[in-house]
């Protein structure tokens, strides 16, 4: 016989969540002008960083993508 507590201690994210858990919600949180423009600012510098990444791979395997 499978034992389904085994299961849920070993992998959480298989538990299913009670309603009372789901219903309960977050409000999102409000940034204000300065803290959205550096988000954005890492945001746009992190795609930056991993598209030079991708296309020095590319590059590197001769123009091939992997």
């Amino acid at each position: 016989m499978i034992r389904v507590s085994s299961i849920t201690a070993k992998a959480p994210w298989l538990a299913i969540p009670s309603r009372r858990e789901s219903a309960a919600a977050v409000p999102p949180k409000q940034r204000d002008a300065a803290e959205q423009a550096a988000a954005l600012q890492r945001s746009d510098a992190h795609y930056r960083r991993v598209r030079d990444a991708i296309e020095a791979s590319f590059l590197m395997n001769g123009g091939r993508y992997l």
